[in-house]
């Protein structure tokens, strides 16, 4: 059933739009932390940063590396691997506690029902 808006989740996206603004991408450490400091500014419970970030992007580097230190409620993403292709490993200063993945588990029928916790 469509359930109604919960209005206590937030998803902040960046467009097409954005990227052209930026005029660069992948966005820099300095602008992520940037960002990821104001939006703590709110007080969120969590911030899940569906972003690869395996390797540093200069300028900011050790700027992200303090934030993921000082903001215990930011989780990052890593991929796995996976046959024939090469996962994604986490941001590689990110507190492991705060390390999640994305991967999805379709079922035989390519059909999304169900996610990992």
């Amino acid at each position: 059933p469509i359930e109604k808006q919960d209005h206590r989740l937030l998803l902040v996206t960046a467009s097409e739009a954005d990227i052209q603004a930026l005029r660069h991408w992948p966005v820099s450490d300095q602008i992520l932390t940037q960002f990821l400091q104001k939006l703590a500014q709110y007080q969120p419970r969590t911030i899940g940063l569906n972003l690869y970030r395996d390797m540093p992007v200069e300028p900011g580097y050790q700027s992200l590396v303090n934030q993921f230190k000082t903001q215990d409620n930011l989780f990052v993403i890593c991929k796995k691997n996976e046959k024939n292709k090469p996962g994604v490993p986490a941001p590689p200063d990110a507190p492991p506690l705060q390390v999640g993945f994305n991967d999805v588990m379709r079922d035989s029928d390519h059909i999304l029902r169900r996610q990992l916790l």
